[in-house]
């Protein structure tokens, strides 16, 4: 098979399931991002036939960064040749400045990071079934040598891949299987031209000196470098998907959500392979909070707490996000636990069933009149005897709060009630404390005080049954519920 109907062959492989299973109008439009280089020109042209052979519609989107003085020429050479060819064409301009001081992270990655938003914006915009990208097999070889160098993941070393999902858009690398000079040959054979972009020559940047000085001392051992780089890439795929459907299934056992933060048994995490546990604590991170990269070291700050010796640690990592060990248990929260205060005013009588979201998790509070009864003995700590009160208060702990526990002598503070039952440090501030006539009276399954008691049980009682959302997250045993 020729090189060109290989890689129009590969070209329509890779939109084949994407136009197929895109619920978009037809014909379904595919988007395809053109630098002017010989790699995007060839995937251009290619995918320029492939469009016309099945009924496709092509757009093209090329980004001007502004960082070459050539740029505007560039521009202006992908215009004429989409105008020549009747293929609709945005032009995208984008600035370094645009990056957020605090986000950027070298003119290469913060270029690339906004021509990816350029591109997915424009998918979007037009209705794009996928995205195709011109990154060939050599390419692939520098993206390796790149994150071997930084210090990756299995993740990492896999590479680019052939398709993926992100920012909303489908993305497909068709050309990843050939090398540059395969498609020098298909842009010889097809008479295509194209522009050379003389900033690949400058080898401050370390993919340039990868290409010029390191990966032609590797290929001279190695002829076929690529594509033993791409099989290489392709096994580490195949056994990422593996450890990462498994971590998956580890985390549902081991970790649980709690209002804006996750909680994990200690103890079922120790248990874990330790690549397992470096991906769970991953996949919770990455369910935390969007827009962050996470590092080995976040990761491995998370680690060291979660496995260490101390029952009680804490750290904070990349985005603000806490990780905290409250003896067997270990909280990731994305906000610190103050912001779960919360002041609710209850009238029992109007609304016999309450909901109180406290941040961590949701608290149900149920409410019966009894009109009779021949005792007050609760069955657990989790409901409550109380005489007709008009109104009551449910609130999170304040600093110096203080109660009289039921049969103690004296005040005691709240947060020594907190320590006395061992309730990790993120829960306290999402723990609901009643209040009537400015006393606090009950700590749902922790205390109830010598306020507002039932002294005629004959002439009935309110019962107060609560419920929290997530059971056991205290370390308390089961409470069972009649």
């Amino acid at each position: 098979m020729s090189i060109r109907l290989e890689v129009q062959r590969a070209v329509w492989d890779a939109l084949a399931s994407a136009v197929s299973s895109s619920p978009g109008p037809s014909p379904q439009r595919i988007l395809v991002a053109v630098s002017g280089g010989l790699d995007s020109m060839v995937l251009l042209s290619a995918a320029r036939e492939v469009a016309a052979s099945h009924g496709l519609a092509l757009s093209a989107i090329h980004v001007n960064h502004h960082l070459r003085a050539t740029a505007a020429a560039d521009a202006a050479w992908v215009r004429h040749y989409c105008t020549v060819h009747d293929i609709p064409l945005r032009i995208a301009h984008v600035h370094l400045d645009e990056v957020p001081p605090v986000e950027r992270r070298g003119p290469e990655a913060d270029a690339r990071r906004l021509r990816y938003q350029a591109v997915a914006e424009e998918a979007r915009r037009i209705g794009a079934a996928a995205v195709l990208l011109a990154h060939h097999a050599d390419d692939q070889v520098e993206t390796v040598l790149l994150r071997l160098m930084r210090g990756t993941s299995v993740t990492g070393l896999h590479g680019m891949l052939p398709h993926t999902e992100h920012h909303g858009v489908v993305w497909l690398r068709p050309l990843l299987l050939f090398t540059k000079q395969q498609l020098a040959e298909y842009a010889r054979q097809e008479r295509i031209d194209y522009v050379e972009d003389d900033s690949n020559l400058d080898e401050r940047y370390t993919r340039n000196y990868l290409r010029h000085r390191v990966v032609p001392l590797l290929r001279a051992r190695q002829p076929r470098l690529a594509e033993t780089v791409g099989q290489m890439c392709q096994i580490l795929r195949d056994e990422d998907d593996y450890l990462e459907a498994a971590a998956r299934e580890a985390a549902d056992c081991v970790a649980e959500r709690m209002g804006d933060g996750y909680c994990l048994d200690v103890s079922a995490f120790a248990a874990l392979h330790r690549s397992l546990q470096r991906r769970v604590i991953k996949i919770i991170l990455y369910c935390l909070t969007s827009g962050v990269t996470w590092t080995f070291l976040d990761v491995h700050r998370v680690l060291s707490i979660a496995v260490g010796a101390r029952t009680s640690a804490e750290v904070v990592i990349s985005g603000g996000v806490r990780a905290r060990r409250e003896y067997n248990r270990l909280w990731l929260l994305a906000e610190p636990p103050a912001n779960a205060a919360f002041h609710v005013l209850w009238q029992p009588a109007e609304n016999p069933r309450l909901v109180v979201h406290t941040g961590m998790g949701d608290w149900e509070f149920d409410w019966e009149w009894l009109p009779q009864l021949t005792s007050v003995r609760t069955r657990s700590m989790y409901e409550l005897y109380i005489p007709e009160v008009p109104q009551m208060v449910i609130r999170s702990v304040r600093t110096g709060d203080r109660m009289r526990p039921l049969g103690v002598n004296g005040t005691k503070k709240v947060h020594d009630i907190f320590i006395d039952a061992k309730v990790p440090r993120a829960l306290r501030s999402a723990w609901p404390l009643f209040e009537v006539e400015g006393k606090l009276l009950w700590i749902p399954g922790l205390a109830r005080g010598a306020h507002c008691l039932v002294t005629d049980a004959k002439s009935g009682a309110g019962w107060i049954r609560a419920r929290p959302s997530v059971r056991n997250v205290h370390g308390f045993a089961d409470v069972t519920y009649e």
